[in-house]
C-alpha cells in the first residue's frame, strides 16, 4: 500500500467500504450484462458518451428491484429478506462508480 491509498482509507467507515464494493459488483453486473468489456478505456467515454453511460445505467438500475444484500448476479444473497435498495443508494453507487472512472 502506497501513502496515497492509505491516506484515502484512513478514516473510512467499513460501511463506505462496502458500499464502494457494492458499487463495484453492480457496475461489473451492468457491464458483463451490457457486453462491455471488463476493463474501462478512456475512449469509451470520450466526448458525451460518459453521460449516456450513466443515464443508460441509471435507467436500467431504476427499473429493477435490486436487493439490498446482493451477489455478483444481483440475486439476495439471503432470500427471506426482501429489502430491495432505496434510490439514494444506487446513485451513491453511481457516484462511486464516477469516482472510479476518474482515476
Amino acid at each position: 500500500m502506497n501513502f496515497a491509498s492509505a491516506v484515502r482509507e484512513l478514516g473510512r467507515a467499513q460501511s463506505t467500504i462496502s458500499h464502494d464494493t457494492s458499487a463495484q459488483k453492480l457496475f461489473r453486473y451492468y457491464r458483463r450484462i451490457k457486453q462491455l468489456p471488463e476493463k474501462m478505456s478512456a475512449d469509451e467515454f470520450a466526448g458525451e458518451k460518459l453521460q449516456e453511460y450513466i443515464l443508460t445505467a441509471g435507467n436500467y438500475f431504476a427499473n429493477r428491484c435490486i436487493a439490498r444484500n446482493f451477489n455478483e448476479n444481483l440475486e439476495a444473497i439471503n432470500p427471506a429478506n426482501l429489502h430491495c435498495l432505496v434510490p439514494q443508494t444506487l446513485l451513491g453507487c453511481m457516484g462511486q462508480h464516477l469516482l472510479y472512472i476518474r482515476k
